[in-house]
C-alpha cells in the first residue's frame, strides 16, 4: 500500500511533492524592530531540506498599521518585507517545497501600546480579554481601507515570489471577530444575519483575487467550531464555509478546532500534551463533505499514525504537522529513508509557545544559524566519559558518540531520564517520557555505552583514562526554608515517584512557577486529600505557557484544590500530630500558621557537584567553559593547566534550569568536541 503522506498534491496549479505541510504560526522571538531576517529564513529552509510539501510562515503577519501584536508578527503593510519574502522562496524553493504567508487584520486582538499607538478596530466595541484593548467600532471609511489594505498585502506577497497567501479568519482576529456573534453585534449591512456577518470576508477575498490574479492561490483558514458559548458553532461553520467557498475565490479552507478570545480557548486551536491526538479531525471531515475545494487541518496531529489515519479517512486533503515539525524538520525525509522510527517525537510541552519558539527537546529549531539539525564527524576521536544520564547526559552522549567519539555514560539509578521519570508518571506529563527514550535509543544507535545502575565516584571516571568529562548529574530538590523544618518536608519529586498518600490535609508551596508543583497536585488528587496549593508568586503557574496553564486550572478547580497567591513560606515546625508551616504575606508581612499533614515544597534544585568539585583541580581547565565561544556556538578553546583531560558541567549540575537548558548546554558543547 503506498504511503499517504508521500503522495503529490495538486492545489490549483501548485503542485505539492507530498500531503504534509506546516501551518503559519507565530513567529515568536524571530521578529525583530527590523523585522524578519536569515534567522527566520533558515528554519523555513530547514522544513523544506527535511522534504515537506508546503510550508506556510508568518503567523498573524499584519496588513494595516491599526493591527499591531505583543508578540512580534511581521509588518506586510509595507514593501519594506519584500526581501524577505524573496529569500524565504528562494531558500525553500531549492528543496522542492511551496511557501506561503498567512495574513490578517488583528482587530480588537491587536495591542493598542505598541507601533504608532493606534486605537485597535473592532466590529463592535466590546473588550478582549486576552490582549486587553478596547476597540472603536469600525467606522464606513474604515472599511475600504482595511481591505485595500489586505488586498495590497496579498499583491506583495506574490511580488515576492511566494506560492500563496492564507487570510486569518480564526482565533479572534478580525474576520472572525465579523463572524462570531458574541464579537459582532452590528445592525447594519455587517451584522445580524449569518450572510451580513461573513460579507466582510467575502469584500477581502474579492479583493485579494483582484489583487493577485486568478492563478495564484488564496485560501482561508476558518473554525469548524469555536467551542464556546456566542462563538461559532458547528452547522454555522459549515454555513459560512460554504458560503466562501462557493465565492469562487477561495482554493482551499484551513480548518481548526476552538476560538481566540481567551487563552483557554487559544489552548483548544493548539492543544497541549495530556489532549488526544487527532481529537478534532472530524470537525475538519465535516466541512470537507459540505465544499468542493481542499481541506486542511492541524491541531495535535503529533505523531505519522495520527497524519495517515487523517488521509485515509478523508477527513483532510492535506494534513499539518506543525509543532511535530519544530521537534524534527526532517520527518519526510525520515519517512523516505525508511527512518520513521528515527523521527525525534514532539511531546505536545508547547515550549515553542514560549515568548521564543524553541522546541523543549530540539535546541537546532530556530537556531540554524549556530546549531545545524545534523552532527558532523570529527576529526579526531576522543574518549568522553558523560556522568548523569538525565536530558542533558543522554544529549551529551548522543551528539558525542554522532561526532565518532568514544562514549560511556555512568547513571546511578536503574532508569535513564532523570527529573523526567518522576514528572511523566502523571498521565498528562507522561508522554515526556519519550525525550529521553528517543535520545537514549540515538545515543546507542551512534556508538555510546550507557551504563545504568552505575554510582561513580571520581576515581571511576579517571579509570576510564578521558579526554573529555561532562557532568550531568542533576540537581536535588532545594528544601532550604528560613527559619528551617527542611526535615519535616518532601518535594514535587518525591511526590510524583511513589504512590500518592489518601485522606490527608496537603499543603504544597510552590517557589517555581512551572509544572512542577502543579504535577504534584494532580498526583495527589482523587485520594480524597484535601489540598491547598500556596504561591510566592500573584498567581499559580506563573511560568506556564499560556496553552497549557488552563488545563493545569480546570484541573486545579474540579479538584477543588484551595489556591493562595502571595504568601512566602519561612519555616515548618511539628506540633503534636501535625505539621505547622509559617507563611508571610508578600506585601505585608503578615505571618501566616497552615495546619497539615503533608508539606510539598517546590523550590527548584540545587546541583548535585560532588563528582565535579573532586575532578576540577585534575582537570587541564579546571571547569572552565569559555563563555563566548559556547555562545557562538564554537569548539571550545581550552587553556591547558598540567592535567590531561577536559571537564565541564551542563544543565541541573550548574543550576536549577529545566530540559531544554540541559539539553541546549549539552548540544553546543558537544557538537564541536
Amino acid at each position: 500500500m503506498s504511503d499517504p503522506l508521500l503522495e503529490p498534491f495538486t492545489l490549483k496549479g501548485l503542485t505539492l511533492k507530498n500531503r504534509i505541510f506546516s501551518t503559519a504560526h507565530a513567529p515568536a522571538g524571530f521578529v525583530g524592530p527590523e523585522g524578519p531576517g536569515l534567522r527566520y529564513a533558515l528554519y523555513q529552509e530547514e522544513k523544506a531540506r527535511g522534504g515537506i510539501g508546503l510550508t506556510m510562515f508568518g503567523g498573524s503577519s499584519f496588513v494595516s498599521a491599526d493591527s499591531q501584536t505583543s508578540f512580534g508578527s511581521i509588518d506586510a503593510s509595507t514593501d519594506a518585507v519584500l526581501p524577505f519574502y524573496e529569500d524565504v522562496a528562494q531558500r525553500v524553493h531549492r528543496h522542492g517545497a511551496a511557501t506561503m504567508v498567512q495574513l490578517t487584520h488583528f482587530g480588537r486582538r491587536g495591542w493598542d501600546a505598541s507601533g504608532p499607538w493606534l486605537p485597535t478596530v473592532s466590529p463592535s466595541g466590546i473588550r478582549e480579554r486576552a490582549h486587553r484593548s478596547y476597540p472603536k467600532p469600525m467606522e464606513d471609511f474604515d472599511f475600504p481601507r482595511v481591505i485595500a489594505d489586505y488586498a495590497a498585502a496579498a499583491g506583495r506577497a506574490r511580488r515576492g515570489g511566494l506560492d500563496g497567501v492564507e487570510l486569518a479568519g480564526l482565533a479572534g482576529h478580525l474576520i472572525d471577530q465579523f463572524l462570531a456573534p458574541r464579537s459582532n453585534l452590528r445592525d447594519d449591512r455587517y451584522g445580524g444575519s449569518l450572510e451580513n456577518r461573513v460579507r466582510f470576508l467575502l469584500e477581502v477575498l474579492e479583493a485579494v483575487r483582484a489583487e493577485v490574479g486568478t492563478d495564484y492561490v488564496v485560501g482561508v483558514r476558518l473554525p469548524g467550531d469555536e467551542g464556546a458559548k456566542g462563538g461559532i458553532e458547528p452547522d454555522e461553520a459549515v454555513e459560512i464555509a460554504r458560503l466562501v467557498a462557493g465565492s469562487g475565490h477561495v482554493d482551499y479552507l484551513n480548518i481548526i478546532y476552538g476560538g481566540g478570545f481567551t487563552h483557554r480557548e487559544l489552548s483548544d486551536i493548539m492543544p497541549p500534551t495530556g489532549r488526544e491526538l487527532g481529537a478534532h479531525l472530524p470537525v475538519a471531515g465535516r466541512i470537507r463533505e459540505a465544499v468542493p475545494v481542499p481541506v486542511f487541518h492541524a491541531g495535535r496531529v503529533a505523531d505519522l499514525a495520527t497524519a495517515r489515519h487523517a488521509l485515509r479517512e478523508g477527513y483532510v486533503d492535506l494534513v499539518g504537522m506543525t509543532r511535530a515539525h519544530i521537534a524534527d524538520p526532517h520527518i519526510v525525509a525520515k519517512i523516505e529513508r525508511g527512518e520513521e522510527d528515527r523521527v525525534r517525537p514532539c511531546v505536545g510541552a508547547s515550549f515553542c509557545l514560549n515568548t521564543e519558539m524553541f522546541c523543549i527537546h530540539n535546541p537546532a529549531t530556530g537556531r540554524e544559524e549556530t546549531i545545524p539539525q545534523l552532527i558532523t564527524p570529527a576529526r579526531d576521536r576522543r574518549r568522553v566519559v558523560v556522568v548523569g544520564g538525565g536530558p542533558g547526559g543522554l544529549e551529551a552522549a548522543r551528539a558525542s558518540a554522532e561526532r565518532g567519539h568514544d562514549v560511556i555514560l555512568f547513571e546511578a539509578s536503574d532508569t535513564l531520564g532523570g527529573q523526567v521519570v518522576p514528572m511523566s508518571k502523571v498521565h498528562r506529563q507522561s508522554e515526556k517520557r519519550s525525550i529521553t527514550e528517543w535520545l537514549a535509543a540515538e545515543a546507542r544507535m551512534a556508538g555510546a555505552t550507557l551504563r545504568t545502575g552505575t554510582y561513580v565516584e571520581a576515581a571511576d571516571v579517571l579509570a576510564q583514562d578521558p579526554d573529555v568529562v561532562i557532568i550531568a548529574t542533576g540537581g536535588m530538590a532545594d528544601p532550604t526554608l528560613p527559619e528551617g523544618g527542611e526535615r519535616f518536608v518532601v518535594s514535587s519529586a518525591d511526590v510524583l515517584g511513589r504512590a500518592p498518600v489518601a485522606g490527608k490535609q496537603v499543603v504544597v508551596y510552590d517557589e517555581h512557577g512551572d509544572e512542577h508543583a502543579l504535577s504534584a497536585v494532580e498526583h495527589l488528587l482523587g485520594q480524597g486529600n484535601e489540598i491547598e496549593l500556596v504561591t510566592s508568586d500573584a498567581e499559580v503557574g506563573l511560568d506556564i505557557v499560556h496553552t497549557v496553564r488552563p488545563d493545569f486550572m480546570k484541573m486545579l478547580y474540579n479538584g477543588g484544590v484551595a489556591i493562595t497567591p502571595d504568601l512566602v513560606l519561612q519555616g515548618v515546625r511539628k506540633d503534636g500530630g501535625e505539621l505547622v508551616a509559617t507563611f508571610a504575606n508578600d506585601y505585608t508581612g503578615e505571618r501566616i500558621e497552615k495546619r497539615a499533614d503533608v508539606v510539598v515544597v517546590e523550590q527548584g534544585t540545587v546541583p548535585i557537584s560532588e563528582v565535579y568539585d573532586e575532578l576540577r583541580e585534575r582537570s587541564a581547565n579546571r571547569g572552565q567553559l569559555d563563555i563566548d565561544a559556547f555562545v557562538r556556538g564554537e569548539r571550545q578553546r581550552v587553556v591547558r593547566t598540567d592535567g590531561d583531560f577536559e571537564l565541564y558541567r551542563i544543565g541541573d549540575a550548574v543550576s536549577s534550569r529545566g530540559v531544554h537548558a540541559a539539553i541546549f548546554d549539552a548540544r553546543r558543547l558537544c557538537m564541536n568536541l
